[in-house]
């Protein structure tokens, strides 16, 4: 592939992540990103209309040479597939998620020697957990829960800021869907910077520190460093390194505290919320010229 773009795309519950990648960039792969909010709660369908225009329109001005969406599960698979047979889209080729970020992250020398993995993957709606075995890509053990996730931390935040009554409680939807956008704002903030913020807004200030936010969510996270060791335990395998993806890889307790208690080395990629999407941009890329088929046996995601 000399010219044009190679688009990967990733969907969570809360939008949708769109990776650009440069065809024919020698060496490290070359990408561009765009993050699209799911209004309504039908991020499938808001990926498929962003496939559709990328492939009516072109990407930056260059045409889209190939699609790739990774998907967590058959499930997901399945509303993909029939969100863009409603937007009359083919040719784009459906991965795992965890085929999309094992490739992503053999491309970019992330991974080290390590052979036996446990992918730790945070997003919006919940975490799944992953053992993967590097050499073959054999998924070994794999669960999912919403017992943490990135809504539950913003929530956390929002109640605590509630019960200590620093901000006024919302007054109807609208003010209450802001004071949600603040306390994400705050998460986000906190987990960059570190030290404490200060969000201004209506019904006053949001102010949260770090220790605060470590405190929140300590029950969380310590439930999904127990769900790790629990997965591991089924798959009958020894890992050598945990790998966090998804949003929150950025949380510092999350980095910290699956490196204590699991007693392992802690991968953290660069840019974690897009790996997945960069991953399937990557493996349609290798699929040039081959003949599309929706998530072939050998790689279909694990229930």
């Amino acid at each position: 592939m000399n010219s044009g773009q190679v688009l990967g795309v990733s969907v969570g519950a809360g939008g949708v992540r769109v990776a650009y990648l440069h065809a024919g960039s020698p060496g490290r792969p070359v990408f561009g990103a765009q993050t699209l909010a799911a209004a309504g709660g039908r991020p499938e369908e808001l990926a498929a209309v962003s496939i559709g225009t990328a492939l009516a329109e072109g990407a930056d001005g260059a045409g889209v040479q190939a699609v790739g969406v990774a998907c967590r599960d058959q499930t997901q698979a399945g509303a993909v597939r029939a969100a863009l047979a409603g937007q009359r889209i083919g040719n784009c080729r459906l991965v795992p998620e965890v085929a999309a970020a094992l490739r992503m992250l053999e491309r970019s020398g992330e991974l080290g020697d390590h052979s036996t993995l446990v992918f730790y993957d945070l997003g919006s709606s919940g975490l799944t957990v992953t053992v993967v075995e590097r050499p073959t890509g054999a998924v070994l053990g794999t669960a999912r829960t919403d017992r943490i996730s990135g809504d539950l931390v913003d929530r956390l935040i929002r109640d605590h800021q509630l019960d200590l009554q620093h901000i006024a409680r919302p007054a109807d939807a609208e003010a209450g869907l802001a004071l949600d956008a603040r306390c994400r704002h705050a998460k986000e903030q906190l987990c960059t910077d570190g030290g404490a913020v200060c969000v201004p807004g209506d019904g006053g200030l949001l102010l949260l520190s770090q220790d605060t936010f470590d405190s929140l969510v300590e029950g969380p996270v310590e439930a999904s460093a127990h769900l790790v060791r629990e997965v591991v335990d089924r798959s009958g395998c020894i890992p050598d390194a945990v790998v966090l993806l998804g949003g929150g890889a950025r949380i510092p307790l999350v980095r910290s505290a699956t490196r204590s208690w699991l007693d392992l080395p802690v991968i953290v990629p660069e840019q974690p919320e897009l790996v997945a999407a960069r991953g399937a941009a990557l493996l349609a890329e290798m699929a040039v010229g081959q003949v599309s088929a929706p998530m072939a046996a050998e790689a279909q995601p694990t229930a």
